[in-house]
């Protein structure tokens, strides 16, 4: 049912910031709030900003939209905060933007392959995963070597590591799913000794993946689409290395593998979401989604780009401009709750798509 009233609730956190952007505020990594929420007024919606602990779950939520805020803080103790206030927005009724489980997928890589996995996207399951919570799991199975490692946090290829054999996976995984010690690890130790038979508690119950390997990999592609609009930047692998996050080493082709847009968009289409970001991997002609991201993503793609593409009657157009970053999302989360029949001025998203 279209609502007539376009209610919009934008969660920024305790710093007063909004996803992230190249071009700082006040030295913040983040979107101009105030240039964001003045477009989603010019768009038509009546958007405010508020900040997590002034979320007030016994208020009709009831079909309000609501764009939130995420984190990527040591231990994630912030972020789980988030999700705790969100999640208790969805059960008010709420319309997240996006939904709970994007939320729950980000910085969260052992989440993020259950998702692909769990879509029935077939462009998301080209590469073969397995997610562990314990060391003592990927003990007991087995394993095709050589596999990628990662842990489930981590960014810039950090936490990622190649596992060539049986030997260099013990050594790694027993380091990359350790937790800190503490009390509980003295404890665990003592009942080890001094209880006959006893089952013990793993100390390494720190959760990551395995997903298969590419060999002779020299590049990957971040491909951000918002929305009808793609942006697309190439990324060369490290030296001596088989990872391109990170690297440093980008650049905006106009020239595209082919079928890599194609392949984006079906992954966009096949997840319900506004915004998102992929890395995608090209081997000989044969794309694969490598991770995803539907949340407080990146935007250098799209910032430091001075073009994009743009989808229309199932063709693609190159589009010699650049774009704000603000604008380009509100344009996409306007279409998006226009599919949905959240909101119903299709006009609006016409008008303000030809000002980006």
């Amino acid at each position: 049912m279209v609502s007539n009233m376009c209610d919009l609730t934008i969660l920024v956190d305790y710093r007063g910031a909004f996803y992230s952007s190249t071009k700082n505020v006040r030295t913040l990594c983040s979107m101009d709030v105030a240039r964001l929420q003045s477009r989603f007024s010019e768009r038509g919606w009546n958007a405010k900003v508020v900040e997590f602990p002034d979320v007030d779950h016994r208020e009709e939520w009831q079909r309000r939209v609501v764009l939130y805020q995420s984190a990527e803080d040591p231990g994630l103790e912030y972020k789980s905060y988030i999700e705790d206030v969100v999640l208790g927005l969805s059960l008010a009724g709420a319309h997240l933007v996006p939904g709970f489980p994007y939320l729950r997928a980000h910085h969260n890589k052992v989440f993020m392959a259950i998702l692909q996995r769990a879509s029935g996207i077939p462009e998301a399951n080209t590469l073969s995963t397995k997610c562990f919570g314990t060391y003592e799991d990927f003990r007991e199975r087995a394993v095709d070597y050589p596999v990628v490692a990662k842990t489930a946090s981590g960014a810039g290829s950090k936490g990622v590591a190649l596992l060539h054999d049986e030997n260099s996976a013990v050594r790694i995984l027993r380091r990359m799913s350790r937790c800190r010690p503490s009390i509980r690890t003295i404890r665990e130790l003592s009942k080890r000794l001094i209880r006959k038979d006893y089952v013990a508690y793993s100390l390494r119950p720190r959760k990551f993946l395995l997903q298969e390997f590419i060999p002779s990999l020299t590049h990957d592609y971040k491909v951000l689409v918002y929305g009808d609009r793609v942006f697309v930047v190439r990324r060369e692998v490290r030296n001596n290395d088989f990872r391109a996050s990170g690297s440093g080493k980008v650049s905006w082709p106009r020239e595209l593998p082919p079928g890599l847009l194609d392949f984006a968009w079906k992954l966009f289409q096949g997840f319900d979401v506004p915004h998102a970001s992929f890395d995608i991997a090209d081997c000989q002609g044969q794309l694969h989604l490598l991770e995803m991201q539907f949340v407080q993503f990146g935007p250098l793609t799209l910032e430091g780009s001075d073009f994009h593409w743009r989808r229309h009657d199932d063709e693609w157009t190159l589009v010699e401009s650049q774009v704000e970053l603000e604008r380009t999302l509100v344009n996409g989360v306007t279409a998006y709750a226009t599919k949905k029949g959240w909101f119903s001025s299709t006009d609006e998203i016409k008008e303000g798509a030809e000002r980006s």
